[in-house]
């Protein structure tokens, strides 16, 4: 394969692949497969650019000789003609018996007639007579479309009655999109029903070619001829241009023309192609305008949003949620002895038991996501777009998602709450509660029994005296007392400690719940961040098909 037929192949595959990225909202799979369709019928052209055999079309509306310009042009009839109907369904191929026919034709399975001859001034190319593309039968016309693709250059019929037609004008700008007009060439049949007049010929020939520049052919080449004449084998006539016609579709053509050609179609095909799938492309550019709109007005929401994540954030972080953490603290291990029951009876009294810090967050708190959401999607509506691109871009910010993922993202943060809100053990504060205790409890054992040593007396001996003068005084009305004034010295010791333990941990919820306020926020705020970032993706990529529009331009 040479040189110019690979850049055409690498052309076709950066086609191909755009076809496969483009979004189904900015290309249809009923065009997706149109397209992918178009792309393989050029790759079969492609293969077959360096063959020597060029195929003609014959292509004209009902009536106006197509068949009978076919039989002219073979010498005998291989086309029977109608003017009353569209007799032709299937394609005549006329080839000559060593000319192989193109794969393209054969493996396209459309029906077809195969007419094989001798004559050697066609030994080189292949003629196909089309069936009538204005036919009210809408099999004939998918045919001709379909075929369209297959041909190198297209002789296009009209007759003086019917060359105005609208029906023919239309179809010729279809065609334009994928054929190079420099190959078609435009035959005026049956100007035998004019006579003779020259300067009905001219006015004819003016009028036809004004028709066609107005529909995109600048320079048209004109046959007038007149076919019935040639194949009823009379005599020429200076007005009948059917020799010129005749030499101009059999002439010698080098390898190099047919390549040029062929080329061209091919370009004008691949541009055709190029074309829809830009538009598809730019769909997509059009799109990233609708996201960067999006994300103004989000910068715009942003001082609301964040006013009404203050209302929020207060109504679920109030009077409650420090008397939890307060109620979290309370039967915790840094308390001992007395300071330990007293916080357990506070606990016991509470309405909170501490085992868990238990922050609901209601459904109510949705409604600023839900309005959110419709503050965006009106911006869409306005701009008109398609359903499935409005469903692609407002899936982004589906409220019951938004408001799912900031929920859960407050759990996770209640959680944290919850660990740092647990103090860990004070090492001073249990030695202080300790040494207290046990001191309180020592001085009253030696008042108890008064432990005076005597050093006259063996140790032993006087350890055991005054033992027993402490179990001696304990159960009398003064020990009594003693022990009482230890109790109450004991509990106001506990107290005391209580007190300062309280202190600390009212500190520390204070600490806890200024962390979960502004963490709170910060989650808030997180939400139209994320958003943001979400679309800006979503805006870079549809943008990005304004470098892919280019790399396939």
């Amino acid at each position: 394969m040479d040189e110019p037929a690979k850049r055409l192949e690498e052309k076709l595959r950066r086609l191909a692949s755009a076809i496969e990225k483009l979004p189904e909202w900015a290309c249809s799979p009923d065009v997706r497969d149109v397209l992918k369709a178009k792309i393989r019928n050029v790759e079969a052209n492609i293969r077959e650019l360096s063959g020597c055999v060029i195929t003609i079309g014959i292509l004209g509306g009902t009536g106006v000789g197509k068949s009978t310009i076919m039989n002219a042009l073979a010498g005998e009839v291989v086309s029977l003609a109608s003017h009353r109907r569209p007799y032709t369904s299937e394609l005549i191929i006329y080839a000559h018996e060593e000319t192989p026919i193109p794969g393209s034709i054969l493996e396209s399975n459309l029906p077809m007639i195969f007419y094989r001859h001798r004559a050697d001034k066609a030994r080189n190319m292949i003629i196909c007579d089309v069936p009538d593309f204005d036919s009210i039968a809408l099999e004939h016309r998918i045919l001709v479309q379909a075929f369209l693709n297959r041909l190198d250059l297209l002789v296009w019929v009209v007759s003086p009655e019917k060359y105005a037609d609208e029906a023919f004008y239309k179809f010729l700008q279809e065609v334009i999109k994928e054929k190079d007009p420099s190959n078609f060439y435009f035959v005026m049949n049956k100007i035998d029903l004019l006579g003779e007049d020259p300067e009905r010929l001219k006015l004819l020939t003016v009028s036809f070619t004004g028709y066609l520049a107005e529909n995109g052919i600048a320079h048209p080449v004109i046959f007038l001829v007149s076919a019935k004449e040639v194949l009823e084998g009379e005599v020429s006539k200076g007005w009948n241009q059917w020799m010129l016609f005749e030499r101009e579709i059999f002439r010698e053509r080098e390898l190099k023309e047919i390549r040029e050609i062929k080329h061209s179609n091919i370009l004008r095909e691949i541009e055709q192609i190029e074309e829809e799938v830009n538009k598809a492309a730019q769909v997509c550019i059009d799109a990233s305008g609708h996201i960067k709109a999006l994300r103004q007005e989000l910068s715009q929401i942003l001082p609301s949003w964040e006013r009404e994540g203050k209302r929020v954030v207060g109504n679920l972080i109030r009077k409650e949620f420090i008397e939890s953490i307060l109620a979290r603290g309370s039967d915790s291990g840094h308390l001992k002895g007395p300071a330990f029951l007293i916080a357990q009876l506070i606990r016991g009294r509470s309405r909170n038991n501490g085992d868990s810090l238990d922050i609901p967050i209601p459904e109510a708190t949705m409604a600023p996501f839900s309005s959110l959401a419709d503050q965006l999607n009106r911006l869409l509506l306005l701009r008109s777009l398609p359903d499935q691109l409005f469903q692609e871009i407002s899936a982004l910010y589906d409220p019951t998602r938004l408001w799912t993922r900031w929920k859960e993202k407050m759990e996770l943060l209640f959680d944290e709450i919850r660990r740092e809100s647990e103090i860990k053990r004070a090492r001073l504060l249990g030695f202080a509660q300790s040494f207290s205790y046990w001191g309180l409890f020592v001085i009253f054992v030696l008042a108890m029994g008064e432990f005076r040593y005597v050093s006259e007396k063996p140790l032993w001996i006087w350890l055991g005296e005054r033992v027993l003068r402490f179990f001696e005084r304990i159960f009398t009305s003064e020990g009594l007392g003693a022990l009482l004034s230890l109790l109450i010295l004991e509990i106001l010791a506990g107290y005391y400690f209580f007190r300062i333990y309280r202190k600390g941990l009212q500190e520390r919820a204070q600490k806890v719940i200024e962390m979960a306020g502004s963490k709170s926020l910060e989650l808030w705020k997180q939400t139209i961040v994320e958003l943001d970032e979400r679309l800006r993706l979503k805006e870079e990529f549809y943008s990005s098909w304004m470098e892919n529009k280019a790399g396939l331009s």
